[in-house]
């Protein structure tokens, strides 16, 4: 019973140097500071690196708002459509339809869905 709580008492022992070795290895290499140190070097290689592009915060920012208006105006538009084509769905509906007259239908609508996709990537591709 002694020898387990020897060996118990080692292993605490252990745990506890280990610990005090690890945290007095931190502070000798001043861990925190050198991160950030090091933090502060990527921000200014950012700053130089727009400076050298002539890009400034207020122009990001004003691009930013930019995409995130068009981001806004580009879902409202799909959401819109979804809308139209539910609607088209239950407005050309009939009750008796054959197999061919619903392929022939769905054909259409896949042909005209894909080309208002088309338009509309063409219209955002160049707004960029």
């Amino acid at each position: 019973m002694s020898e387990i709580i020897e060996k118990i008492g080692f292993i605490a022992l252990g745990g506890i140097i280990s610990a005090v070795a690890y945290l007095l290895k931190r502070k000798i290499e001043s861990k925190p500071d050198l991160e950030l140190l090091d933090k502060h070097q990527k921000v200014l290689e950012v700053h130089k690196k727009m400076k050298e592009q002539g890009l400034d915060i207020q122009s990001l920012n004003i691009f930013g708002q930019m995409l995130t208006t068009k981001s806004e105006s580009l879902q409202n538009h799909v959401q819109s459509l979804k809308t139209k084509s539910v609607t088209h769905l239950i407005s050309t509906s009939s009750k008796h339809m054959t197999q061919l007259e619903m392929n022939q239908q769905a054909l259409e609508s896949f042909t005209r869905s894909l080309e208002k996709m088309s338009n509309e990537f063409l219209i955002i591709k160049r707004a960029y």
